[in-house]
């Protein structure tokens, strides 16, 4: 992964693959979320790129705050990657 972006409003995950250009991935934010934004920091004050997408998809089924939204962006950058390569609309 090269990098995630947290916005007041949208989430952008950047997922890098090897045998394709990278996919993006967006999810929207509600100001209850991100009401506390000074604790939200301490909780991510890692290098979220150094955590696994294994471990970014589960944080999607957690409960609402901000690893659900990172979660779910990381989530529909992932779907792009699968669209791209088995190619539904081939056959429509």
């Amino acid at each position: 992964m090269s990098s995630i972006v947290i916005e007041l409003i949208y989430i952008v995950v950047e997922v890098e693959t090897f045998d394709h250009d990278p996919f993006l991935g967006l999810a929207h934010t509600t100001p209850e979320i991100l009401k506390d934004i000074k604790s939200n920091q301490l909780e991510f004050a890692v290098n979220l790129t150094d955590i696994s997408l294994t471990t970014l998809m589960e944080w999607g089924h957690g409960t609402p705050g901000l690893k659900k939204v990172i979660g779910i962006a990381t989530l529909n950058a992932l779907s792009q990657h699968v669209l791209e390569i088995k190619n539904p609309h081939e056959f429509l």
